[in-house]
This record gives structure tokens, C-alpha cells and sequence, in this order.
């Protein structure tokens, strides 16, 4: 056998070692387990809503807090939502005493009603 060749043989057993180590330290890396995420309806529901409050289930108290609305309108938005069953739209809110377009407009933003959803999902 030449040098030449010699040479060459023993530079493929070397390369032939570091492919096998190489693929034996990678088949024995650590692994991370399977991760599994719980999402709950009320998660999906405020990803939905944007974090915004529902007219329909809306206490009181989270209507008091809306821009323009004191415990006045909060009050006038629980009776009419009673006195109708729901409401099957934001814009149903002109229909309270005291809210016009431009408190609608001004608290929008922070209102939905299911009715609307029901595209998106």
C-alpha cells in the first residue's frame, strides 16, 4: 500500500469516528418532556373579549366603572337589561335614558354582547 493511500484510509477512519460521535452525543442529549397547556373556557372567552365586560352579565359595579357612566346609568343599564331579557347589541344602549352617541361611542370599546361573538369564533 502506498503512503498516498495510507493517508487517505486512515483520514476516513477519523472521519468515520467524529460522524459516529457526533450522532451518539446527539441521540443521548437531554430531551424536553411533552409539554401540555390547560386553557380554560374563561381563558378563551377573555381572549375573545379583549378583556372587555359583557352587557348582559355586567354587575353594577363593572358598569359604574366604564368611561361617562356613574350609578345612575349603571342602574338604568341593569333595569333595561331586565326588563328586556338581554340585549342583542351594544348599540341597544341608546335606549337607556341619559346615554347618547356620544357615550356609546366613549364606552364601545369596553363593552361587547355574546350575540357579536359568534362570528369570531
Amino acid at each position: 500500500m502506498t503512503e498516498r493511500k495510507a493517508f487517505a484510509l486512515v483520514m476516513a477512519l477519523i472521519a468515520v469516528v467524529a460522524v459516529w460521535t457526533l450522532a451518539i452525543q446527539w441521540m443521548s442529549r437531554p430531551r424536553l418532556p411533552a409539554m401540555t397547556v390547560t386553557v380554560t373556557e374563561e381563558q378563551v372567552n377573555q381572549v375573545l373579549t379583549d378583556g372587555r365586560c359583557s352587557l348582559n352579565a355586567a354587575t353594577l359595579e363593572e358598569l359604574d366603572q366604564l368611561p361617562g357612566i356613574g350609578p345612575v346609568l349603571a342602574q338604568r343599564i341593569v333595569d333595561l337589561r331586565e326588563e328586556r331579557g338581554g340585549f342583542s347589541a351594544v348599540d341597544e344602549l341608546l335606549d337607556v335614558r341619559g346615554i347618547g352617541e356620544a357615550t356609546l361611542e366613549k364606552i364601545r370599546p369596553y363593552v361587547y354582547v355574546e350575540s357579536e361573538l359568534e362570528g369570531m369564533e
